[in-house]
């Protein structure tokens, strides 16, 4: 199953997504947020799968979930639920990084089944994306038969203790040793 952050005020709109979303063949674990930090926590936190909010979430005196989004990298996808319709708000909202942009009179059990699909299809790839690139990374920098810092970790080590050094007007020593037959471990 899929974990969804709702980050809807109305309790219509959210009468009508959770019956949309109970209709389809997917099971879905869903967590309903009631203020703009919660959500932007939980989805920096990066346990959702996906986020469906509200085009004016939180928008009452401070910036909206949607202008809060604009410009960071959370790592939900977020779907966003208007009440104008959809492609009056698509090309705003798109700029904010959400990955679709829904009507409230458009929503059918089809439309936000492939909607919610989409965005847990790209959550799951950018963690495995992620996961791939630690792992690629802890390679480059770390032998896989010993698990011990490699010569490229050890260079980037040393410039990094040499500039700060410099920057701080202080000696910098490096200590060697020989461990005699480690080549035979």
């Amino acid at each position: 199953f899929a974990h969804i952050l709702i980050a809807i005020e109305d309790d219509a709109a959210l009468k009508t997504l959770e019956r949309a979303l109970s209709s389809t063949e997917h099971d879905y674990k869903t967590r309903r947020v009631d203020d703009v930090e919660s959500a932007l926590s939980a989805m920096e936190d990066g346990e959702f799968d996906c986020a469906l909010i509200d085009a004016g979430f939180g928008g009452n005196g401070e910036a909206s979930l949607i202008e809060r989004l604009r410009g960071t990298s959370t790592g939900t996808p977020a779907i966003v639920v208007a009440n104008g319709s959809a492609p009056s708000l698509d090309n705003q909202m798109l700029l904010t990084g959400a990955l679709d942009c829904i009507a409230l009179n458009e929503i059918t059990v089809d439309r936000l089944g492939f909607a919610v699909a989409a965005a847990v299809r790209v959550a799951k790839a950018e963690r495995r994306a992620m996961v791939a690139d630690a792992k690629l990374a802890r390679q480059t920098l770390y032998d896989s038969l010993s698990e011990l810092p490699n010569r490229v970790l050890f260079f980037d080590r040393l410039d990094q203790v040499i500039s700060l050094g410099r920057r701080e007007r202080r000696q910098v020593a490096v200590l060697t040793m020989d461990l005699n037959g480690f080549k035979q471990v």
